[in-house]
């Protein structure tokens, strides 16, 4: 979405993200915590046990050198809005 190189700053920083992909947002935290918001209103005992998954893959996601903080902030606020999207307005989802 925005030009902005990553981060991959030191030798324990290893990322398999190409250099040449842009780093903002986070797409992989978008994704979990998109999935994450979805279930939990329907499925108490997933929306429960979900949320760690979705916070290992935003911690790995900086950890590894792809991702800054706020790139990962970015994707969970992306991911919550689509959620409730989703779930406010069904009709606006696409079959294909």
């Amino acid at each position: 979405m925005t030009v902005r190189a990553r981060p991959r700053s030191g030798p324990s920083r290893r990322s398999r993200e190409p250099a040449d992909t842009l780093s903002f947002p986070s797409g992989h935290t978008a994704a979990a915590v998109a999935f994450t918001a979805a279930v939990a209103p329907s499925r108490p005992l997933a929306g429960a046990v979900c949320p760690v998954p979705a916070a290992l893959v935003a911690v790995e996601r900086v950890q590894s050198g792809s991702h800054y903080a706020s790139d990962v902030a970015a994707g969970a606020a992306i991911g919550l809005v689509s959620a409730w999207l989703v779930r406010c307005f069904p009709q606006l989802t696409l079959c294909v």
